[in-house]
């Protein structure tokens, strides 16, 4: 498989964030510190699915993708982030993987200031559109 887009990512489930103590969500203000996250591993979009390996695997079929946002809410918060958003934002997904949906929280390419998720996002967005 040719990977439309490939990268680094650090990712979570919603309820791993919600269950975020509070010395994990003080030490993602400090620098050197990754963005709150639970895992870390690879992405690569292929043409019929989103692929996660690493710490954890996961495949999201395209197909089972029912929406896609990019930004603050109230589980991953804009406090949550070093620079208070100014320069990324966590896209989060949600799908079906047929016994419920889920929520998962990407950021792809972090360099301590900057991520590629505008460039997935709008990625993703296209490839969206047709399936929908």
């Amino acid at each position: 498989m040719q990977p439309i887009l490939s990268g680094n990512v650090y990712w979570a489930y919603d309820h791993d964030i919600e269950q975020a103590d509070t010395l994990s969500l003080l030490g993602i203000q400090f620098s050197g510190t990754p963005p709150l996250s639970k895992y870390h591993g690879e992405i690569l979009l292929g043409t019929d699915a989103l692929y996660l390996s690493g710490d954890n695997a996961l495949v999201i079929p395209l197909q089972n993708i029912e929406q896609i946002y990019m930004g603050f809410d109230d589980t991953y918060r804009v406090t949550y982030v070093k620079n208070w958003g100014l320069t990324w934002q966590p896209i989060r997904l949600v799908f079906d993987n047929g016994e419920g949906d889920k929520v998962i929280y990407l950021i792809i390419d972090h360099n301590f200031l900057f991520t590629n998720n505008k460039r997935w996002f709008e990625t993703l967005k296209e490839l969206l559109v047709p399936l929908k």
